[in-house]
């Protein structure tokens, strides 16, 4: 029995410049200012009565996780990486410049 729907996937991807999307079915490689968006799209065949099919994708801004970075695993990975001892200070960046001074001294 034939289905009654058109169902498929593929990949928007976009950047901040606001240039029309690509559009691929495939996963896409991305540079390092694309962001691609799977989208999947079910039609029932009756919309090929239509003279014209109108839709709207909206992404709604999320919520920014906080940022956990477990200073000493880095720094046992970065020790084994480059050879020697590395010791990281986290400094933010709406802190006073008087704040962020080395203080190896």
């Amino acid at each position: 029995m034939p289905k009654d729907t058109i169902e498929y996937d593929f990949w928007l991807t976009f950047d901040h410049s606001g240039r029309t999307p690509r559009l691929t079915r495939n996963a896409p490689g991305l540079s390092i200012a694309e962001r691609a968006m799977k989208c999947s799209v079910e039609l029932p065949k009756a919309v090929f009565n239509q003279p014209q099919l109108v839709a709207n994708i909206r992404v709604e801004r999320e919520v920014e996780q906080e940022l956990t970075i477990d200073i000493e695993a880095a720094e046992t990975a970065l020790t084994g990486v480059v050879g020697c001892d590395v010791l990281m200070d986290v400094h933010y960046p709406n802190e006073g410049a008087d704040e962020c001074e080395d203080q190896t001294a």
